[in-house]
C-alpha cells in the first residue's frame, strides 16, 4: 500500500492509471471522501469509471482510513494543505477534484487558495457553512418519521444540536462496535426504514476498524472542534472561483441551499439534483452520479477521449 510522507503526517493513497489513448496521456483526477469514511468510498464502483479521463488518485484524509491520526489539523483549510502536499509529492500540478460532503469543503478551500492548480470541481452534496447554517435534525421535515426508528435502534444523539450530523455518525460508530447479532439486526432495521438517506455503507461505518478510528479522532483529537468551526472563506469569496463547477445534491438532502449559493456566486457553476437519493447518493445511486459527472467532465475536459469501446454514459436517471 503506497504512503506519502507529508510534512505533518503519513498519508495513504491509491492511484489508478489512465485508460485514455489521447496524446497527452490524460488528465489527473483526485477524489476526496467525506467524514467517517475513507478512500474505499470511491474505490470499487466509481473511481475506475473515471480512468477514461486520466489517472485517478484516491487518498485517506488525515485521521481516516490508513492515514495518520494527529492531535490537530482537521479543519478544511488544514486538510487542503495536506492535499497540496500530496499533489506536490506525486508531481501533480493541475487536477480535477471530485469530492463528497465534508471533502467538498476541503476541495473548495484548496481551489480558493490555489486556483491555478484546480481545473474543475465536482461537489457531491456539500453543505457550505458560510452560506447555509448547520444541520439540525429536529428541524427536518422527514425527521418525525425516523425519530422512533433510531430510538428503538439504540442510536441516541441530540436532535436539536447544531451538529446533529456529527453526533449521528458517532452514534452509528458506537453501534457498529456492538458486534452482536442484536446490533446487526438493528442495523438492518435502520436500513430498511431509512434506506433513502442512510445507505448500508454508512451503517457499517466501513467496519469496526473505521468505526474505532472515527471514535478515536472525535474523542482524543481536535477534530470535533476543527470540523464544527466552519470555513475560513466568506460567501463573496466563492465568486473568485473561475473553474467549471458541478454541484450535485440529493433529492432528500438539505444541501440544495449551498448548491444554489454556488450557482449564484460562481459564473461557471451548474447544479443538478439526483432524484430519489439522500446524502450518500454516490453510493446509493452510483449510475446517476456517474452519468452526470461523466457528462460534465466530457464537456469541460479538453482532451482526446478516444478510448476504444468506451462510449459516454447516458444522462437519464435509473
Amino acid at each position: 500500500m503506497p504512503f506519502a510522507q507529508l510534512p505533518q503526517l503519513k498519508c495513504h493513497f491509491v492511484q489508478l492509471p489512465a485508460r485514455t489513448t489521447g496524446n497527452n496521456g490524460g488528465e489527473n483526477l483526485v477524489m476526496i471522501h467525506g467524514l467517517a469514511t475513507n478512500l474505499a468510498f470511491w474505490y470499487a464502483g466509481l473511481a475506475p469509471a473515471f480512468t477514461r479521463f486520466g489517472s485517478v488518485t484516491l487518498y485517506d484524509l488525515r485521521g481516516h482510513g490508513r492515514s495518520d491520526i494527529t492531535p490537530t489539523g482537521y479543519s478544511p483549510t488544514r486538510l487542503a494543505e495536506d492535499l497540496g502536499a500530496l499533489l506536490d509529492h506525486l508531481g501533480l500540478e493541475r487536477v480535477h477534484l471530485i469530492a463528497h460532503s465534508f471533502g467538498g469543503l476541503v476541495a473548495l478551500s484548496f481551489a480558493l487558495n490555489h486556483p491555478h492548480r484546480v481545473k474543475s470541481l465536482v461537489l457531491a452534496d456539500v453543505r457550505i457553512p458560510c452560506v447555509q447554517r448547520n444541520l439540525v435534525f429536529a428541524e427536518l421535515s422527514f425527521w418525525t418519521r425516523f425519530r422512533e426508528i433510531f430510538r428503538r435502534a439504540g442510536i441516541e444523539f441530540d436532535e436539536h444540536d447544531p451538529n446533529s450530523g456529527l453526533q449521528l455518525l458517532t452514534a452509528l460508530a458506537r453501534m457498529q462496535l456492538r458486534d452482536t447479532k442484536e446490533a446487526r439486526a438493528i442495523g438492518g432495521s435502520v436500513l430498511n426504514e431509512f434506506k433513502e438517506v442512510v445507505p448500508h455503507e454508512l451503517v457499517r461505518m466501513g467496519g469496526p476498524r473505521s468505526a474505532r478510528r472515527w471514535l478515536t479522532i472525535m474523542e482524543t483529537t481536535s477534530a470535533y472542534r476543527d470540523v464544527t468551526s466552519g470555513v475560513d472563506f466568506r460567501p463573496a469569496d466563492l465568486g473568485a472561483l473561475q473553474q467549471p463547477i458541478l454541484a450535485l445534491v440529493g433529492e432528500y438532502t438539505v444541501a440544495r441551499a449551498s448548491a444554489q449559493a454556488l450557482r449564484r456566486y460562481c459564473r461557471h457553476c451548474q447544479v443538478g439534483v439526483v432524484r430519489r437519493a439522500g446524502h450518500f447518493f454516490p453510493l446509493s445511486r452510483p449510475r446517476a452520479f456517474l452519468r452526470r459527472t461523466d457528462h460534465f467532465l466530457r464537456t469541460h475536459v479538453t482532451m482526446d477521449l478516444s478510448a476504444p469501446n468506451d462510449p459516454p454514459l447516458a444522462l437519464t436517471d435509473e
